[in-house]
């Protein structure tokens, strides 16, 4: 990757001069941590090494099938457009809704004041060096915003022969951290020697790269959500318990995650800066839902309903509702948006819009074109 400009030179030279990194100026959250990187515990690799390194040799998905779409509120549409679309690389959806679409994924966006997320996301773009090289005419677009390129791999010394990636926050504050679909071809092994069936051949290197699926395509590889101090297995256990999902426990990083289909995973931390979730953080995300589908859906129903976490959004009601499980029969999904532990404690919120695999919108048909 090119080397953007000057700011990420300033930051890799105060730190090494013992200086401290300033707070990215603007942003709803002084992300002065993201900022302090601190060489040693790069967050995007991080948790790019522990979604690829849980789930490495797995073939069992769990009962999470597909992590479709995030639902989140933007505060201008155009401004959007051009970050997700002219600078990501997303394509806008042929349908009249406000949604883009990168591989078989989407965020659908709607326009009012802006939502923030306490964690990240973590997207698969055909080209990172694209992306990069569209940096510039971004920086003039959306400033004035909280838009801010907050690492690039290619910066820091310390990063070189490793998983590349950007690390952008978007002109709310939201962070996504982008990496390539395909597995570097500089650092690809050679075939085997010894000849192997042609499918062992071709899959051999395949949960190394960050890609969705098996091609590998471009999409939304993992969210992560921040939960409170202490309850990072809680979070976990919970999407075990209600939907049989595969849970996994990264020693090394201390990290969660659960399996939400072919590649993608929530991975559950404490942050960047290890504090957890704090209560300013989560009013900023209330009201967004990701969508997911799920294997056993009565199942899951009832699991929820006997905790009393079954719930309908006044907002999507016109779409469904679910108040009784003949009413998500009918629909074919239902919501909830409260995470517990053990106890009955509430963990944190995020609304789910859970679907049957049998739902008419199971993997559906999308318009991507990767742009050049």
């Amino acid at each position: 990757l090119p080397r953007l400009d000057g700011e990420v030179q300033r930051f890799v030279h105060d730190r090494k001069e013992g200086n401290p990194a300033p707070p990215v100026q603007g942003a709803l959250f002084t992300r002065s941590s993201v900022w302090g990187l601190r060489i040693e515990r790069m967050r995007a690799r991080q948790l790019a090494d522990v979604v690829k390194r849980c789930v490495a040799g797995d073939m069992d998905i769990g009962g999470v099938c597909w992590f479709e779409h995030i639902n989140m509120i933007v505060g201008d549409m155009e401004q959007a457009l051009h970050f997700y679309c002219a600078l990501l690389g997303f394509n806008r959806d042929e349908s009249p809704s406000f949604h883009v679409n990168l591989g078989r994924q989407q965020l659908h966006l709607s326009v009012g004041e802006a939502q923030v997320l306490p964690g990240s996301v973590g997207l698969a773009v055909p080209s990172l060096a694209a992306v990069a090289g569209r940096i510039a005419a971004a920086r003039l677009v959306l400033s004035g915003t909280c838009f801010e390129v907050l690492a690039d791999s290619g910066m820091l010394e310390a990063c070189a022969g490793a998983e590349p990636f950007l690390s952008l926050q978007c002109p709310w504050g939201n962070v996504f951290h982008v990496f390539a679909a395909a597995r570097p071809s500089a650092s690809s092994p050679p075939r085997s020697k010894t000849k192997r069936p042609r499918l062992v051949e071709m899959q051999a290197h395949l949960d190394e790269s960050m890609g969705v699926g098996g091609l590998p395509s471009a999409g939304l590889r993992f969210l992560e959500v921040i939960v409170s101090k202490g309850t990072i297995r809680e979070a976990a256990a919970f999407y075990e318990e209600v939907f049989g999902a595969k849970a996994y426990l990264d020693k090394p990083s201390g990290l969660a995650l659960i399996s939400v289909g072919p590649s993608t995973a929530f991975v559950f931390s404490e942050g960047e800066d290890g504090a957890g979730l704090s209560a300013e953080r989560a009013a900023t995300a209330q009201g967004v839902h990701v969508c997911i589908y799920i294997s056993a859906f009565k199942r899951s129903y009832d699991a929820l309903a006997s905790r009393s976490l079954i719930w309908s959004n006044p907002r999507f009601a016109h779409l469904d509702t679910c108040g009784s499980y003949e009413e998500a029969l009918a629909s074919r999904q239902f919501r909830f948006k409260d995470i517990l532990g053990a106890d009955g404690t509430k963990l944190f919120e995020l609304e789910h819009e859970t679907r049957s695999m049998r739902h008419i919108q199971f993997f559906k048909r999308i318009n991507y074109q990767p742009v050049p």
